[in-house]
């Protein structure tokens, strides 16, 4: 019984490092899309590996500007807060998200 009172402790411990490392991750995506920053496509890749070649095996064409504005738009990001990280005004976001949606 002592002995698996252990392993569950052990994996309990596992479990809240490797949580406590996906929410850095997560802020970590989330603050380099705000800034724009052009490291957000490469971190966010690592952050979800399976995003990005799921969306590709839908529509293979996409282009890095597109996969960006799907994978912010993964994150929940508002049509506002895309068009302030972005500088692009809301009308444009919108058009965009309309044409994705009918694709």
């Amino acid at each position: 019984m002592r002995k698996k009172n252990k392993i569950l402790n052990v994996k309990e411990q596992e479990t809240k490092v490797l949580t406590q490392k996906l929410n850095v991750a997560f802020e970590e995506v989330i603050q380099l899309a705000k800034n724009n920053d052009p490291e957000f496509l490469a971190r966010f890749q690592e952050v979800y590996p399976n995003f990005f070649p799921k969306l590709l095996q839908i529509e293979p064409q996409l282009q890095n500007s597109e996969l960006k504005f799907c994978a912010l738009l993964f994150l929940n990001f508002s049509t506002k807060d895309i068009a302030s990280y972005t500088f692009v005004q809301p009308q444009s976001i919108q058009i965009r998200k309309n044409r994705l949606e009918k694709d």
